[in-house]
């Protein structure tokens, strides 16, 4: 149950970056810097400080960002980036390359 919590937090947090802040909305990269510098930005860390609270699990994994990301993209289409719909058609055209092969 806990697991479930944290994941909607985390969803909650994407939607609100992505509400703020629309150059985020095509670049995961940038998105996940955000929100670790955010969840870092009251410890002055250094660069080596950062790896470390993210090899100790302190920060939330991109993945999880990434794929929350997507999620809160398919659900609120306001949230898309530009390089949105390109993007899925893209991976409709893999998908039929793919039954093909």
């Amino acid at each position: 149950m806990e697991i479930i919590t944290e994941i909607k937090n985390i969803k909650e947090r994407v939607k609100e970056w992505l509400a703020l802040y629309p150059k985020l909305r095509d670049n995961d990269n940038k998105l996940i810097a955000n929100i670790w510098y955010n969840q870092m930005k009251n410890k002055k860390a250094t660069a080596a400080d950062l790896l470390q609270a993210l090899s100790d699990g302190k920060l939330i994994k991109p993945e999880s960002i990434r794929r929350c990301r997507q999620k809160v993209q398919e659900q609120n289409p306001h949230l898309r980036g530009t390089k949105y719909k390109a993007k899925q058609e893209q991976g409709n055209e893999f998908r039929d390359e793919i039954k093909e092969v």
